[in-house]
């Protein structure tokens, strides 16, 4: 393919983010790639639309740990915060890859990225660069979706804001459910108006009538968690004290508050039979580094779990079982969930510091374009 040399945009911008305190943050303006610089073996890529929730807000925390802050570097002492969003290719120098071709991935919070191209098939191909390889493989891979009607329209918006985080629920479910739940018979969700434990409910709701599923949320977000009719019984924080210990309990913990997860160790002892954490909704809650009774809380890493039933199911089954139940997810969507679009740069940093505070309703989810206007 001979060199592509479109440039629909001279102006570009980064959103970076002080690595060690986030609400320093602002928009860094730069001019745009130029088409023609664009190395052999790569390809240019304009940012259009991703979203921004909680979970890009556990990227930053973990940064450095799990090497998020690596993918898309920033100057010294700053990061750019990955989202997951769609993006097309506006300039390539691989012969496998067009101008023009619509991708799905991770890609900074900006207008730009390059990528070097590698291991391309017919649905996706992955970033080579070396910056990137200290991260999970699925973080540096980018999907070829010009012609997969799912991600286009609302559902394209539902890709962008919720796939990630079905996919960590998905792989949940399936680890818990093939280890028997690890002898519980009551699952509970913590943060649960937060899209991670709703698609979780959801899966359990729907495949497991047998076990109990327990919210774990505020005040606030206590209507709204129980209108969704996925949980079987919503308990607030203040009110844990209430759930009875003599059941033996998995323990889900989306929101990532140490002093919640203590308290709730301790009202059932010997009855956590597994405690996962998995994020940090809560993420500015105080640490608390001491033992705790029942399983030890260990981290669910998403991109593990994938590794595993990727190899024990098969690349083709895996991508079946996702979508089946994707589909089931996004049809039950439509009854709850309201998009909120944000456009430009100042709408990316008015969202990150609203997200950053734990602003927005559980009803609603951020998509925001690199564009200052829809086009």
């Amino acid at each position: 393919m001979k060199d592509a040399l479109l440039a629909p945009r001279s102006d570009a911008w980064s959103f970076i983010v002080n690595r060690e305190r986030f609400e320093d943050c602002n928009v860094e303006r730069s001019v745009a790639p130029r088409v023609e610089d664009v190395p052999v073996g790569s390809a240019l890529i304009e940012v259009d639309r991703f979203s921004l929730t909680t979970n890009n807000i556990f990227y930053a925390l973990s940064g450095d740990e799990y090497h998020y802050w690596d993918l898309f570097p920033a100057k010294a002492g700053y990061g750019i915060v990955p989202v997951w969003g769609v993006g097309d290719v506006i300039a390539s120098r691989h012969p496998e890859i067009a101008t023009g071709e619509r991708l799905y991935g991770l890609f900074p919070m900006a207008t730009h990225l390059l990528v070097q191209v590698a291991e391309v098939t017919a649905r996706s191909f992955r970033d080579a660069a070396p910056h990137r390889q200290g991260a999970a493989a699925p973080y540096s891979n980018y999907f070829r979706v010009s012609q997969n009607d799912r991600f286009t329209g609302r559902q394209g918006d539902y890709q962008t804001l919720l796939r990630p985080q079905f996919l960590t629920s998905f792989m949940a479910e399936t680890y818990f459910a093939d280890n028997e739940f690890f002898g519980a018979t009551t699952a509970i969700i913590s943060s649960a108006s937060s899209k991670t434990s709703i698609a979780l409910a959801w899966l359990l709701h729907n495949r497991h009538s047998a076990l109990r599923v327990v919210a774990l949320t505020s005040q606030r977000n206590a209507e709204f968690v129980e209108a969704l009719g996925y949980y079987d019984a919503i308990v607030t924080y203040d009110d844990l004290a209430s759930l009875d210990a003599g059941e033996p309990i998995l323990f889900f913990d989306v929101a990532g508050n140490w002093d919640a997860r203590a308290a709730l160790h301790r009202h059932f002892g010997d009855n956590v039979k597994h405690s996962a954490r998995v994020g940090m909704a809560h993420w500015d809650a105080a640490p608390n580094t001491e033992d705790l009774p029942g399983a030890q809380p260990t981290l669910f890493f998403t991109p593990v779990y994938m590794t595993r039933y990727n190899k024990a199911w098969g690349p083709a089954a895996f991508a079946e079982r996702f979508d089946l139940a994707w589909g089931g997810f996004t049809q039950a969507l439509e009854s709850w969930l309201h998009l909120i679009e944000g456009h430009g740069p100042d709408a990316v940093a008015k969202a990150f510091r609203e997200t950053l505070k734990g602003g927005g309703r559980p009803e609603e989810g951020q998509i925001l374009s690199t564009r200052p206007s829809a086009i």
